[in-house]
């Protein structure tokens, strides 16, 4: 969780709406958050690999970068995907970002300066216009970086915030989502041709439990599951098709996230359980604040 020193008064965005469900499952394709897997875990397997550099990923056309200062009011949080491929983050946490750049959750960050923790930046972004992201149909905003966006991020961390690093597998805890015992409570999609969507409910700093899905599949849930945990889940339910379902809310003053997210897959017939694995870390080699423009 990002650890602001200073106060970014950030506006509380009610998510009950059935659009928001559309705007949080636009990405079509997920990875279990850069998970390794390894028949023994009991020793660290480490393995440093060959940082790409800038100039071979595709990077974006205009780049803007700001520092938030303290008590500065920003209009929107996190990362934000525009129609036309636009990227907007209206303030955003540099090991947040790195997490986001790489798919790995945050706590896979290891190493770096403080400040990577405690500054805000606020970035506007536009691909090329040749480029998927610039082309590609996009109604709504997307909270999720494409795969295409993933690496033009890579490519501005290495070029304007000096990111260098290398990866390792290490032994690490992930949820693994398997099916219960009981019923199954997924029904079959009431339209197989719109946009996958997944979403716990939050409401201020309150995880009551609803969750709701549209044509979604087990690993675009798991997918889902990680973001909201911080933590790799991986699909292990066997469960090939798309479903739509709903959960009620069931604790109406409860904000840990895993207790919803473990409650509401309990009662879709499914589980969701810790477990050890290898996992991929981001280590970070270099990291410089940019030159603001």
């Amino acid at each position: 969780m990002l650890d602001f020193r200073w106060v970014v008064r950030l506006k509380t965005v009610a998510r009950r709406s059935y659009l928001t469900m559309f705007l949080l499952g636009m990405s079509l394709t997920w990875q279990s958050a850069g998970i390794v897997y390894s028949q023994d875990t009991r020793q660290p397997i480490t393995s440093q690999s060959t940082q790409a550099g800038p100039n071979t990923l595709p990077s974006f056309e205009a780049v803007s970068i700001r520092p938030i200062p303290p008590g500065t009011e920003a209009h929107g949080w996190g990362f934000h995907s525009l129609p036309g491929g636009r990227v907007d983050i209206g303030a955003i946490g540099i090991r947040q970002l790195i997490s986001q750049a790489f798919d790995v959750p945050a706590d896979r960050i290891k190493g770096g300066p403080q400040w990577l923790d405690t500054e805000g930046y606020a970035i506007l972004a536009v691909p090329p216009d040749a480029s998927r992201s610039r082309t590609a149909p996009q109604a709504h905003t997307s909270f999720t970086p494409t795969a295409e966006q993933r690496l033009m991020l890579q490519s501005m961390l290495m070029d304007r915030f000096s990111l260098r690093y290398h990866e390792e597998t290490r032994p690490g805890s992930v949820y693994m989502l398997t099916r219960g015992r009981g019923k199954l409570r997924l029904d079959h999609p009431k339209d197989s041709g719109r946009q996958p969507a997944f979403v716990l409910f939050m409401r201020g700093d309150i995880f009551d439990g609803e969750t709701r899905g549209a044509n979604v599949s087990m690993p675009i849930v798991a997918g889902r599951l990680g973001a909201d945990l911080n933590a790799s889940v991986v699909d292990e339910t066997g469960l090939t098709g798309s479903y739509d379902f709903y959960v009620e809310p069931f604790a109406p003053e409860n904000n840990d996230a895993r207790f919803a997210a473990i409650g509401a897959m309990h009662r879709l017939g499914l589980n969701l359980k810790r477990a050890s694995d290898s996992v991929k870390v981001i280590v970070i080699d270099n990291v410089e604040r940019p030159t603001p423009n």
